[in-house]
């Protein structure tokens, strides 16, 4: 037992060099605070020396009989108030244009103070927040392991039980909890640092002096929060302590005070009291007792709670406590609990996968949508209990991410593509469909992948598409040949490549009809590089984009019967040979890069 109320001690010590650590940072946030606000002084204040007789005590005086010693309005009123001769002098100097300029400076770093103390109760509740859960986490896990130590048993336990922890840090333990703390503290700081201004604007002290009263009450209020975070990390700490007893079946426990000359009379009174948890009361008899308090408890641990340790499981999907017998092997207790029980099984996916779950969850939220991907729950249904819709939802993630990662690139493509028919005074047709839209894309990639939903296929016909981004330069028949020599040697020169070229004016693809020039370029970086430009004439072009569109769209159907296809084949043909061939387009030749 000495060596455990030993361990105990160094290990709150241990805590709480962990909540120095943490009120550090926040010192540093008030020194930041400080810093700043000094330096807005010096851009307004302007000096102001008190000619008319109102020393320190009257100052003073005046500021204690205000209910708001920094409301503006009610000093102007007492001045007022004020008589003798000087105080009417004092009358006519609030009127001077030159008084109001000084008061409306005042008043604009009063806004100033309330504004930084906003931003300091913000920083200062993230700093103790993040450090309040990690101490939690840490003496709840350091508090089960210690029972195992003492006991000796490998008992079963659960983790920590993220409602149970929110509604601990949201209590009032005290009279607030520590948020409301937070806010008391800077907002008090506040209300002091604008009594002090208005203090220094009637007796005349100068920026030096109010830089220097500044610093000591920002240090004041760092004080306060260095107290808040020591104070309230011991109660943490405590209810952390306190839940693993409960999970491990315990009742009672112990306080352990520090033995040596600093330690308060409650806390001398309190050491080595035994209590029951049902009677738990922060500040009458359990820690913390007072600001700063560095006692503890040890649980209390008699043979019945031995035998209770030996073995306690929760079941994995109610949640309930069981109890099973000492000589009970972890493989038969999971053939018992979980192996056919397909909620169990559910239940030990979740909880095997929810850090990676959470990551795969909010990317697919990002790519498909909460309308899609539902919530995370749903997510979950759906991964691990339903594989065959896990299968269809991954194959639209990929699809869809691969179509987001294409146009990623297409500002940039399209700039150069501008530019390069801008210089060479060459016209660009269709821009505004530059762009595939999502759904014939995704037909695109049903069809190259003829459905299968392999990830490696589906990667790889992604990384070949080159048309859902896609440009037409247009040149007249006696143009067109010079236009696509111009223009790739341009691309070329800003560093895009040529890797592909299609000419079918001369030599139809099998099966079609149409007449154009395609190519296909990769661009010098991005995430995905190629993209595809066509040469038209104008007549070609409006063949293409308006005369056979609908057919080809028919045609692709495959509702359409074989004789429909034929026909509309047909009428595409007729339509294409009335085209004028361009001159030597027959030079540009069919190419591929190996």
């Amino acid at each position: 037992m000495s060596y455990w109320e030993s361990r105990q001690a160094r290990e709150m010590y241990e805590a709480m060099e962990d909540a120095e650590q943490a009120a550090r940072e926040i010192a540093d946030i008030y020194a930041k605070a400080s810093r700043e606000l000094n330096y807005k002084i010096t851009q307004i204040y302007e000096r102001y020396r008190d000619k008319f007789e109102l020393d320190d005590d009257e100052a003073l005086k005046l500021l204690n009989q205000l209910r708001n010693p920094w409301d503006l309005d009610e000093l102007r009123q007492r001045l007022e108030g004020l008589k003798g001769a000087d105080k009417k002098e004092i009358l006519k100097e609030l009127e001077s244009p030159a008084y109001r300029a000084r008061i409306e400076r005042l008043e604009n770093l009063q806004s100033e103070i309330d504004r930084m103390m906003r931003e300091v109760y913000n920083q200062e509740k993230k700093v103790s927040t993040d450090h309040y859960v990690d101490q939690y986490n840490q003496s709840y896990y350091r508090e089960i392991y210690d029972l195992k130590k003492r006991t000796g048993l490998d008992f079963s336990f659960g983790y920590v039980d993220d409602k149970a922890l929110n509604r601990i840090l949201r209590t009032n333990w005290s009279g607030a909890n520590y948020s409301q703390r937070i806010w008391g503290n800077t907002q008090g700081l506040a209300d002091e640092l604008k009594t002090q201004l208005a203090l220094a604007y009637l007796t005349g002290k100068n920026e030096s002096e109010i830089a220097t009263e500044i610093a000591k009450k920002y240090s004041t209020g760092a004080a306060n929060a260095r107290r808040l975070v020591r104070t309230e990390s011991a109660y943490i700490s405590g209810q952390a302590q306190a839940a693993a007893d409960e999970e491990a079946g315990l009742d009672k426990y112990r306080i352990l005070a520090t033995l040596d000359l600093r330690t308060s009379d409650i806390c001398r009174e309190m050491d080595g009291q035994v209590f029951a948890y049902k009677d738990m009361e922060v500040g009458v008899n359990y820690p913390p007792f007072h600001p700063y308090c560095r006692t503890t408890v040890l649980s209390e641990i008699d043979d019945q709670d031995l035998s209770q340790l030996k073995r306690r499981s929760r079941d994995p999907v109610t949640g309930e406590v069981k109890t099973f017998p000492g000589d009970i092997t972890y493989q038969k207790w999971y053939e018992k609990e979980v192996a056919h029980n397909p909620e169990a099984l559910f239940a030990e996916q979740v909880e095997k996968h929810r850090g990676a779950d959470l990551k795969q969850y909010d990317r697919y939220l990002d790519v498909l949508g909460k309308k899609k991907v539902g919530s995370i729950d749903d997510f979950r249904e759906k991964k691990y209990k339903t594989p065959e819709e896990y299968e269809d939802l991954k194959v639209e993630y990929r699809e869809i991410n691969g179509y987001n990662r294409i146009l990623e690139s297409e500002n940039v493509i399209t700039d150069t593509v501008k530019t390069v028919a801008e210089k060479l005074n060459v016209q660009l047709a269709g821009l505004e469909k530059r762009i595939k839209d999502k759904n014939s894309y995704l037909e695109k990639m049903k069809r190259l992948t003829r459905g299968r939903k392999d990830p490696k296929l589906i990667n790889e016909k992604i990384d070949t598409i080159n048309d859902v981004i896609r440009y037409t330069y247009l040149g007249s028949p006696t143009e067109l040949r010079k236009v696509f020599d111009n223009v790739v040697e341009e691309m070329e020169a800003r560093g895009y490549k040529l890797k592909k070229v299609i000419n079918t004016w001369e030599k139809p693809l099998k099966g079609s009809s149409y007449k154009g020039v395609n190519c296909t370029f990769s661009a010098p970086d991005g995430p995905h590089t190629l993209f595809e430009v066509q040469f038209h004439t104008p007549e070609s072009f409006d063949a293409k984009n308006n005369l056979t569109h609908d057919m080809y769209k028919e045609m692709r159907d495959p509702k359409t019967t074989p004789e429909r296809r034929e026909e509309l084949r047909k009428m595409q043909d007729e339509i294409f040979d009335t085209l004028e061939i361009p001159v030597d387009i027959d030079k540009i030749k069919v190419y591929k890069e190996k």
